[in-house]
């Protein structure tokens, strides 16, 4: 084998380990949104903003976990949205949680469904 032909070889791995690793960086997010639209849905929250990042939403049977970051405004306008949910929360709604962290901008909410 030439050198050239080692070289060529060599960089179409690098190649297609880069692009294996950014198509999971990408699934990976469009999982995330898509689960926390469901969680949305099940629970009846506000919508989340096109502004605000999901940083992590898992459904396991009965329990959902939202955690929410985003910009000050906009965040801080959806959690008004989320105070008035909590003042009528739905049936299906059993027992929930829903910390507001203090350094940083972010809220987790968690929640126990019935099904």
């Amino acid at each position: 084998m030439s050198k050239f032909r080692k070289l060529r070889t060599g960089l179409h791995l690098v190649i297609v380990i880069l692009l294996t690793l950014l198509g999971r960086h990408f699934y990976d997010g469009w999982q995330k949104t898509q689960v926390a639209k469901e969680i949305v849905t099940l629970c009846e929250l506000p919508p989340i903003p096109y502004e605000l990042e999901v940083l992590h939403a898992s459904i396991v049977e009965k329990n959902v976990s939202l955690t929410v970051s985003g910009p000050d405004k906009i965040f801080d306008t959806w959690l008004g949205e989320i105070d008035k949910w909590r003042d009528n929360r739905p049936f299906q709604v059993l027992n929930f949680t829903i910390r507001e962290s203090e350094s940083t901008i972010r809220m987790e909410f968690s929640a126990e469904l019935r099904k």
